[in-house]
């Protein structure tokens, strides 16, 4: 199994031609009352080598059924109770096609990663590839949005090398969830979910790609989701005064938004 230092000698060229998702839609779900903070995460997760970027993450997802002890058809209604949080967003959504998201993410992304738009079809002339499997989930009370995104990269002559980050959004304070995200035909709930991917396209290269501080001690971290505060148990790899970017003890990325002790200590503002 290729190690992260191994896939790392085989740098990556530029550009990254981020490859275009078979499926034409975006795929959304609600959180299911069981899943807490795991959201379709197994105790399992870390760099694999895997044939597609959809495959880690669907495997993910169902090791999480089997872990919660549902039948399949159990999971199956649970999950369809769970999506309909998603009704007041459906026609919004299901007419954002993923090239709307790629358009939209592409543009959000460093352009120190010079990245592309591949359609798949003909080679690239020079320079790698990126696939990404994302699924968006939206909370019960709709004011946290959680992007997990299977992340695989193929360098060169050089064996791929597929990572998961999960981006969670920012708190809405006292803003009404629906009406934010539901303005001007669900402009504020895409726009998020896209700047989410791009986000998480920058960690999976930073940290994955150019790992940096693995010696990082593992400590017990508070984030912020929505108005409830949790914990990970996590080396810290990056961050700022508003958020932070995070290797929990499975190997999942994580950027994670946390408390702001003074609007006058952090200035900084995210897209999501």
């Amino acid at each position: 199994m290729p190690s992260t230092a191994a896939f790392a000698t085989a740098p990556l060229e530029a550009p990254l031609w981020w490859r275009m998702p078979i499926e034409p839609g975006v795929k959304w779900r609600g959180m299911l009352p069981t899943e807490g903070g795991a959201v379709g995460m197994g105790p399992q997760v870390g760099l694999y080598p895997v044939p597609g970027a959809a495959g880690l993450l669907a495997a993910i997802v169902a090791h999480a059924a089997i872990a919660n002890n549902m039948q399949s058809s159990e999971y199956q209604k649970a999950q369809q109770a769970a999506d309909r949080v998603l009704d007041p967003y459906a026609t919004e959504l299901a007419a954002w096609s993923a090239a709307n998201l790629w358009d939209v993410a592409v543009a959000a992304v460093p352009s120190s990663l010079q990245i592309r738009v591949w359609d798949g079809h003909t080679a690239p002339v020079a320079g790698s590839v990126v696939q990404t499997s994302p699924t968006f989930t939206l909370a019960p009370d709709e004011s946290v949005v959680i992007l997990d995104v299977a992340i695989q990269f193929v360098a060169p002559g050089a064996a791929s090398l597929e990572t998961l980050v999960r981006v969670v959004s920012s708190p809405l304070g006292e803003i009404d969830p629906r009406s934010h995200w539901s303005a001007d035909e669900a402009n504020q709930l895409k726009s998020t979910a896209a700047a989410m991917l791009a986000h998480a396209i920058d960690i999976a290269h930073r940290h994955t790609i150019h790992p940096a501080n693995d010696l990082a001690p593992m400590r017990t971290h508070r984030y912020l989701f929505g108005a409830d505060e949790r914990t990970e148990r996590a080396q810290q790899l990056a961050g700022n005064c508003a958020r932070l970017e995070l290797r929990n003890l499975r190997g999942l990325l994580m950027s994670v938004p946390i408390k702001v002790q003074s609007e006058n200590e952090c200035s900084i503002k995210t897209q999501f």
